[in-house]
């Protein structure tokens, strides 16, 4: 009879105990989880790196989506719940943009940053002046391009729009020339509100072919014909 009571005592210190496990469980939800940028819509074709922040206040799961073309090289603890990635690209040599997707989740939720990277191409025209994909692209019934090649081994090259006045003028190539030289001309152009309307440029020659120029003055892009 009087184990009774022991009995009670016990099975009242055990509920106890398991109350007070479950009070000490780990949250499994977040707070706080966010990417910081949400979204990359003009980066460079070339190989290069991109830097995404994800801030949690617990352990998220990172992931890349959609972009065999792309990798997570660095994964740093750079804050109190905060993690900086380092992205590696590979060049885009093709003819269109590709799009990639960063995801973070944690328990039920889940952020993504999108991460767009431009092509090299193979219109001519001039592509991403100012960082942010703002272009002038030659369109073959709107547009005319034309070539000189001068005596001194030099060759201007343009591309004029004659319904709206438009033009993209490079003058003093050099007329030989090759994959990897850099080099430099002056260029002359209306094309994109804010371009200088003449200036010097200097650039590396990424691609001839075709009766063209790839010509790449740090992230823009010129493409015309040689």
């Amino acid at each position: 009879m009087c184990s009774t009571p022991r009995i009670a005592g016990a099975i009242c210190a055990l509920l106890v105990l398991a109350a007070c496990v479950r009070s000490k469980e780990e949250p499994t939800e977040p707070t706080v989880l966010r990417v910081v940028p949400s979204e990359l819509n003009a980066e460079s074709w070339k190989a290069h790196d991109i830097s995404i922040k994800v801030v949690c206040d617990l352990e998220a799961t990172i992931t890349l989506k959609d972009a065999p073309w792309a990798a997570i090289s660095s994964n740093e603890i750079t804050g109190s719940g905060q993690r900086t990635l380092t992205i590696a690209l590979e060049a885009n040599e093709g003819d269109e943009p590709r799009t990639g997707t960063l995801s973070a989740s944690c328990g039920s939720s889940e952020v993504k940053a999108l991460f767009t990277q431009l092509p090299l191409g193979s219109t001519l025209g001039v592509f991403n002046y100012d960082g942010e994909g703002a272009s002038f692209v030659f369109d073959e019934l709107r547009h005319q391009t034309s070539v000189r090649r001068y005596a001194d081994g030099t060759t201007d090259s343009r591309i004029l729009s004659p319904l709206d006045g438009k033009f993209l003028i490079f003058k003093g190539l050099d007329g030989s020339l090759k994959v990897g030289d850099h080099s430099g001309a002056s260029l002359f152009s209306n094309a994109i509100p804010g371009m200088q309307s003449q200036r010097s440029v200097d650039f590396e020659v990424v691609k001839i072919a075709d009766g063209k120029a790839w010509l790449s003055e740090g992230d823009i892009l010129y493409i015309v014909r040689y």
